[in-house]
């Protein structure tokens, strides 16, 4: 069932996986209503390495520009393991090149930013940016999403089997030898 609040996010046994920091700047109004959803650490490279090993057994912050990378990555996956919610936990954070008012480069890099927009190229650096990574060695083709390998079934994979095959004729032999012995003791009985 789809986690599409989060209350349900409370109510479910899905919790979210953050870095510390990252959690104080949310509203705190948020914090104190949702904080049992969340499970914190201080190392930021255990949120990381888990999230990009597709750990599920938890939910993840992620921003928008980083949902292209691992969205990409998913295609290649026999099923998908993440979607992105649309739970929001702050607006639209602008990245930004902090520039000094009087710097004489300021002009420059605002158009260049704006023109790279325009034009589609941040578009293009977001969506092809898991095909560049993978081309750089900085990321790999692997498919996380098949745990479950099949393999062929052995002997061993069916002792639980066998044991309670065993267990039942175990009893059924039991249960004839008291039947037998029942009937023999009423015909002895009967013979005295």
């Amino acid at each position: 069932m789809p986690i599409n609040s989060f209350g349900a996010l409370l109510e479910s046994d899905l919790h979210i996986f953050a870095f510390r920091p990252e959690f104080s700047n949310i509203e705190k109004s948020f914090q104190a209503r949702y904080a049992a959803a969340f499970r914190l650490t201080d190392n930021v490279s255990e949120v990381f390495q888990l999230r990009n090993s597709f750990n599920t057994s938890w939910a993840y912050i992620i921003p928008k520009t980083k949902w292209h990378v691992i969205e990409t990555q998913q295609h290649y996956f026999q099923k998908p393991l993440f979607r992105y919610s649309d739970l929001c936990l702050s607006g639209n954070t602008p990245h930004s090149i902090l520039v000094s008012e009087e710097s004489i480069y300021r002009e420059a890099v605002n158009l260049f930013a704006m023109r790279a927009r325009q034009s589609g190229l941040m578009f293009h650096w977001l969506t092809h940016g898991f095909n560049d990574m993978v081309t750089a060695g900085r990321m790999c083709l692997k498919d996380y999403s098949q745990s479950d390998q099949w393999r062929i079934l052995r002997l061993k994979d069916l002792q639980f089997a066998w044991r309670c095959c065993g267990a039942g004729l175990l009893l059924a032999l039991i249960v004839f030898i008291v039947e037998l012995l029942r009937f023999y003791v009423e015909v002895w009985l009967d013979n005295l």
